[in-house]
């Protein structure tokens, strides 16, 4: 009886962790819509060039997707959450860096190959913990915050804009994802430095070679984006958030 009463308890701790990882994808997917107009006036963007914003996540999300879902297979989708929740929201963050055009179609496309992976890796979690019975209650209380979140984000988003910056909204809308992550710290572990040690320790002249690769990346687009200080401060910004700062984060994953 006990037992039962814990595993029921885990379940419905699941189904919330799963909820909330829905209402979090919409609220970044969505709420650039809403704030398009801002960002075209500032970018000067015509109506061809906003789709194409749009289609840059289109293009990554359904390019990314079934390579991401066969990496939680084999990885384990616990893992796999932690590391694309981190990537997608540092570039929510990053499209709030975008300097120009060129600059946020590449931070759109990069959140696109983040979130991509998201629900392949909630179909895998919710076969292994929710009982084939509740499944469909499960799912459909999924998609019910998912679409929730996005239908609330317009009016979440619309009088924010009137007080403060699109560019603030994305970067709080970024740091979300990072607050489901601390929820549960045990995640934390994917990003444990042990694993790139141990890849190093068992693949001999590779593994040297792949560390070195991912330093050499890191500090020479340090370098050379360092040399973008001659072009203002937007380029540096979005450099450090869109290249930099996820090969640091790669060095770990």
């Amino acid at each position: 009886m006990l037992d039962s009463q814990r595993a029921t308890r885990a379940r419905h701790v699941v189904v919330v962790f799963m909820v909330t990882l829905a209402m979090i994808t919409y609220l970044d997917r969505a709420c650039i819509g809403v704030m398009m107009p801002s960002i075209a006036a500032e970018f000067g963007l015509d109506a061809g060039q906003q789709s194409w914003v749009f289609f840059a996540f289109i293009l990554a999300y359904a390019a990314f997707e079934i390579p991401t879902a066969r990496w939680a297979d084999r990885h384990g989708a616990k893992s796999v959450l932690a590391r694309i929740v981190a990537w997608w929201s540092v570039f929510t963050m990053a499209t709030a860096g975008a300097f120009n055009y060129l600059s946020l179609l590449a931070a759109r496309f990069l959140f696109g190959m983040g979130e991509a992976g998201a629900w392949p890796c909630v179909a895998r979690v919710m076969s292994r913990w929710i009982p084939k019975r509740d499944r469909a209650t499960a799912k459909g209380i999924f998609f019910a915050g998912a679409y929730a979140s996005a239908s609330l984000t317009t009016l979440l988003v619309t009088p924010l804009l009137s007080h403060v910056s699109w560019r603030s909204i994305l970067l709080a809308f970024g740091c979300v994802g990072f607050v489901w992550i601390a929820a549960d710290p045990g995640v934390l572990l994917a990003f444990n430095p042990y694993y790139g040690a141990n890849f190093l320790l068992h693949h001999g002249m590779i593994g040297l070679y792949t560390l070195g690769a991912v330093f050499l990346a890191v500090t020479g687009a340090e370098a050379l984006y360092a040399d973008l200080g001659h072009f203002g401060r937007g380029p540096i910004r979005f450099a450090w958030l869109a290249v930099v700062l996820p090969a640091i984060r790669s060095t770990f994953a």
